[in-house]
């Protein structure tokens, strides 16, 4: 009897296991977004500083090494 009851112990260990892979998914889930947030997030900071650049290079004059104004 002892021991059918350590069983059914196990067995809500394991039942509250599987509730807790639930919430590691929900996590992962919550990961992804962030994971999307942060490659707009990585694309927008990698447009802005092409832009910045061109900018730069394009008033950038050679001859006296300043930008020019």
């Amino acid at each position: 009897m002892a021991n059918g009851k350590r069983q059914t112990a196990n067995g809500k260990q394991q039942t509250a296991n599987g509730k807790w892979q639930t919430a590691n998914s929900k996590r992962q889930t919550a990961n992804g977004k962030q994971q999307n947030l942060i490659s707009f997030q990585s694309l927008f900071n990698a447009v802005v500083a092409f832009v910045t650049t061109a900018v730069w290079l394009w008033t950038w004059d050679p001859d006296t090494g300043e930008q020019q104004g």
